[in-house]
């Protein structure tokens, strides 16, 4: 596609006046839609990028828009909220103050405790700190939480979309960042990750507890660390935006993509975001770390593969003395650097490395197992994995991509309800920032794929799989994104495909005047299914 300099779509343009719909907005349903499928489909992302003047640097450092689609009936109904955060407050030149509630619990600045009586560079974090929180939506504890990467939680009201309690994590554990991507048990307790920048427990992994039913026990305040594995670096702590987990292990990333401590806690984490204290460093390998979850104990092994970087795991699960990983990878190590919106205009919206699907090969059990060969036993696999003669505590890995020409796609999900941590098939994706506007469904088992292709410069969202209620495989169900026009020329639209043939059912257009903006991540709560297990889980694993 040739670049066009300087090119901006409809919806980098909103401003405080049009991210919010004030109210409920009819739609134009053409197709049908199931009549099982009814609840609301959240999303949430970085949909303001200029307020009084203020420009954003970064395509996730926006201000957060708060969006849902209401299914009942066949009809759709959209609505749209600015999430009203003290950092837009401020940015809009209005100085107010929401309720900031962490529980009864809270803890010492972690860099005080951890260093106390000890000289140290480490300083607090700013009280600025940005309660900005524009990447994912999820549900928990029958509430609903748009989330980012740090240590914030915004409860959400679910009518209005308005911001109804802030929870700040690092007041109640000690971490000083967070994921917009948690895992959930089947009993509803959430696992979160958080770095702290105490690098001998940089990497940790958060445990809250669902409450019980009519109980009035706050979770949030009964948050625990489970585990904590250390950085390789002293002074850099690598970013994640997302972690692994399945039946017994949590999977944790050690990517040569890293920010500095320093310049982190010396910064105003504001609007310009953290990526201005990003470090890339070039050759360094990509490690993984496997913890138990039955013993909270990091397996003694470094897993770890060519220098790459990760945004999104997509499902983990063990098979036959092997930990499967799969996720989406980039050998662009500084992916995330192209993301500047400067950089992205200039490329007409093509970020050059598109990430692809990868699937690694953990071998779990490698007392007595022989050096330099591959340990990789699963059948109809490329991946390798091989013990490095001088040094046996490492394990060197190469990845599956499945088909040679690999599988580009981004934002993935799979139907995570009955599939988390498991052995599964399907997996959805989005061409987001590639050069082919589609949504793919892989046949992990198959190794093909399906499409639904839009024409050039409508961009579809991130897939979100919902199984139909009678489902017996995988894939009985349909999938649900939302499809954005780059101008107001032609509407925007909900699309929503039969997700085992991978053709379209309906779509639900938004009135034409309407700009809805870029999302991210998001959560389809189901009106038939209790609220209490798995509805409002947001997979990236």
């Amino acid at each position: 596609m040739e670049a066009v300099t300087g090119r901006t779509p409809q919806w980098m343009t909103l401003d405080v006046v049009t991210a919010d719909t004030n109210g409920d907005l009819p739609t134009e349903i053409v197709g049908c839609i199931p009549a099982w499928l009814s609840g609301c489909l959240f999303r949430n992302g970085a949909g303001l990028y200029k307020v009084n003047g203020t420009n954003i640097r970064h395509f996730f450092d926006g201000f957060s828009v708060i969006h849902k689609f209401n299914v009942r009936d066949g009809q759709v109904t959209y609505r749209s909220s600015l999430l009203d955060t003290n950092t837009v407050a401020e940015a809009m030149g209005i100085k107010r103050l929401v309720p900031t509630k962490s529980g009864p619990k809270s803890i010492p600045d972690p860099c005080k405790s951890v260093f106390k009586g000890s000289q140290t560079y480490f300083a607090e974090l700013p009280p600025e700190r940005t309660d900005n929180t524009s990447v994912s939506v999820v549900e928990f504890a029958d509430a609903l939480y748009a989330l980012t990467e740090t240590a914030t939680m915004n409860k959400i009201d679910r009518d209005s979309l308005k911001r109804t309690e802030m929870i700040d994590l690092s007041k109640i554990v000690s971490i000083h960042t967070g994921t917009a991507h948690p895992h959930f048990n089947p009993n509803g307790d959430m696992f979160t990750y958080g770095t702290s920048f105490d690098y001998r427990q940089a990497f940790n992994i958060v445990k809250i507890p669902r409450h019980l039913e009519g109980s009035n026990v706050q979770s949030m305040s009964d948050a625990e660390i489970l585990a904590s594995v250390p950085s390789r670096w002293q002074n850099y702590i690598a970013y994640n935006h997302s972690f692994g987990m399945s039946d017994r292990y949590f999977v944790l990333l050690d990517q040569p993509v890293t920010f500095n401590t320093k310049k982190f806690q010396i910064s105003h984490v504001d609007m310009q975001g953290v990526a201005g204290t990003l470090v890339v460093k070039k050759g360094e390998s990509l490690q993984f770390h496997v913890i138990d979850r039955q013993t909270s104990r990091r397996l003694p092994y470094t897993y770890e593969t060519t220098s790459s970087f990760v945004f999104h795991f997509i499902n983990c699960f063990e098979e036959d003395g092997f930990l499967v990983v799969d996720l989406v990878l980039y050998h662009k190590v500084d992916a995330i650097l192209d993301l500047y919106l400067e950089s992205l205009r200039k490329t007409d919206f093509v970020i050059p490395d598109a990430g692809s699907f990868a699937r690694f090969v953990l071998p779990l059990n490698l007392e007595n197992a022989p050096c330099d060969i591959n340990l990789v036993g699963l059948c109809r696999t490329k991946a390798t994995a091989v013990i490095d003669y001088d040094n046996p505590k490492v394990v060197s890995l190469t990845p599956d991509y499945l088909r040679p020409e690999k599988i580009v796609l981004e934002l993935p999900r799979i139907n995570y309800q009955k599939y988390a941590g498991k052995k599964y098939r399907f997996v959805y994706g989005s061409s987001v920032f590639s050069d082919c506007y589609r949504l793919v469904k892989v046949d992990l088992e198959e190794k093909t794929y399906k499409e639904w292709k839009q024409t050039q410069y409508y961009y579809p969202g991130e897939p979100i799989f919902v199984p139909a209620p009678d489902a017996v495989d995988e894939d009985d169900g349909v999938v649900m994104s939302p499809v954005l026009c780059e101008t107001l020329e032609e509407p925007s639209f909900l699309l929503i495909l039969d997700a085992k043939s991978f053709t379209e059912l309906a779509r639900a257009y938004i009135p034409r005047d309407v700009k809805m903006s870029m999302t991210f991540h998001g959560t389809f709560s189901d009106d038939t299914k209790s609220r209490n297990l798995f509805t409002s889980v947001d997979i990236h694993l």
